[in-house]
């Protein structure tokens, strides 16, 4: 995937790849930039969401600053349905960009 976000609050990611297996989906990224002080909202994770609406919480994430991350997930079937990753503030339950799909 290798795709670079920019995040509303000011923080960066990069989403190096999104692993799905017959156990569960990861997503691997790396944050390569910190919100500015003072901001509200800080990146914890990513909703995963189909396009016919069902939302999946992760169910772990670990990681931080300057290091690899990942997000898991439920396994799921890029073939049967397309899928979205969306960055949020799960302590806030606040977004933080926008839909980003997900390639089979």
């Amino acid at each position: 995937m290798d795709r670079k976000v920019v995040l509303s609050n000011g923080q960066q990611i990069v989403i190096d790849k999104v692993v799905v297996s017959p156990l569960s989906t990861r997503v691997f990224i790396q944050m390569t930039k910190e919100a500015p002080p003072g901001r509200k909202y800080t990146f914890f994770g990513f909703l995963l969401v189909s396009a016919s609406g069902k939302e999946f919480d992760q169910s772990a994430f670990s990681g931080g600053i300057d290091s690899y991350s990942y997000s898991r997930f439920p396994k799921i079937d890029l073939e049967a349905e397309k899928y979205f990753l969306i960055p949020y503030d799960g302590s806030q339950d606040k977004e933080l960009g926008e839909a980003i799909p997900i390639e089979p």
